[in-house]
């Protein structure tokens, strides 16, 4: 949960930022950032629901089996760093084919 509140308040503040910056910038941030969040938050739902099973593992008494979906899910997490790293590499030009935006990205990341 503190995850997920400290990962939204950063894009909030960001925004924040970005919308006294320029406002090209914001929708440039908002548009890669919605792109970027499709694709995260379906791997976090998956990930987080090792909780409720480490909760019933340690409620009905099995502390020895409370660790088995733990990690289950932090393999999950690691072997998701190769698509999403491809993902982020080779994609962006195809979800984000708004031109513009490129531009400005690589503007300001060059400059």
């Amino acid at each position: 949960m503190f995850s997920i509140l400290s990962g939204s308040l950063m894009m909030f503040l960001d925004r924040l930022i970005l919308a006294n910056y320029s406002l090209e910038a914001l929708n440039a941030a908002a548009a890669a950032g919605m792109a970027c969040a499709v694709m995260q938050y379906g791997a976090i739902g998956i990930a987080s629901i090792a909780e409720v099973f480490a909760g019933q593992y340690n409620g009905a008494g099995k502390y020895t089996k409370a660790a088995q979906p733990t990690w289950q899910m932090v393999w999950f997490s690691i072997f998701l760093i190769v698509p999403f790293f491809a993902a982020a590499r080779w994609l962006g030009p195809y979800v984000l084919s708004n031109y513009h935006y490129n531009d400005l990205g690589l503007h300001t990341l060059f400059s």
